[in-house]
């Protein structure tokens, strides 16, 4: 089984919506990576963990998502992979720690 190198560290850009604790996920063509409610109905653990900027390690780099007009995050394309494996390792009980979203 593939592991994640470092946890997934998103940031929202400015004026985004209110942050969700089950988000949604596409990607950039808009096909849908998980359905955060029903994956919250399902588990009842959160998707997602919020930290401040200034309290991350210097080496965390947060990637820079979007929202689309249906509130969902949209990850970029080079996070897909990642994004895939953290999500089997959360459907496997395995120990992948909640996405970290990095707010200002």
């Amino acid at each position: 089984m593939d592991t994640l190198d470092a946890e997934l560290v998103f940031r929202l850009p400015p004026g985004a919506r209110q942050p969700a604790v089950f988000p949604s996920f596409a990607d950039a063509s808009g096909a849908l990576l998980l359905d955060g409610v029903a994956f919250g109905a399902a588990t009842g653990e959160p998707l997602v963990r919020y930290a401040h900027s200034n309290s991350l390690p210097p080496d965390v780099r947060a990637i820079d998502i979007t929202e689309d007009a249906q509130g969902r995050w949209v990850l970029p394309s080079t996070t897909i992979d990642d994004f895939r494996r953290w999500l089997t390792m959360r459907e496997s009980g395995q120990a992948a720690p909640p996405i970290r979203l990095v707010m200002p």
